[in-house]
């Protein structure tokens, strides 16, 4: 193996491990975001169910209810900040991989545009 081989070997197991790392990254966020529609629907249901037992019942069991609501939304909040920073994380990642990329491929290109202008000064 040469050692633009090895180089291009090395490159490859590291965007491997960033693959993996950004495919964690992806399936908390959406974890997180399937939690916060699914808090932010619970929120709603629990709301309405407390609007309508003021109504017909009054006591302490509508402010539990209330209550849950209000927990409720705020976890599906709290699942919907964090979802997003973690998107925020794996662009993060997925540039830093690019960016790497695009560096070795303009090293390849200016070793090979040498080596074309050192063998052609050669030919003549």
């Amino acid at each position: 193996m040469t050692e633009e081989e090895a180089k291009v070997e090395t490159m490859y197991l590291k965007e491997l491990d960033v693959v993996q790392a950004r495919t964690v990254i992806l399936m908390r966020a959406l974890r997180l975001f399937y939690s916060a529609l699914g808090g932010f629907a619970s929120s709603a249901v629990v709301s309405l169910l407390g609007a309508l037992m003021v109504v017909y019942i009054q006591g302490p069991f509508v402010s539990v209810v209330e209550s849950i609501a209000v927990l409720v939304g705020l976890a599906g909040v709290w699942s919907l900040i964090t979802g997003c920073y973690l998107l925020a994380r794996e662009s993060r990642l997925a540039v830093a991989v690019l960016q790497e990329q695009s560096v070795h491929v303009h090293e390849r290109v200016a070793a090979r545009i040498k080596e074309a202008k050192t063998s052609e000064k050669m030919r003549k």
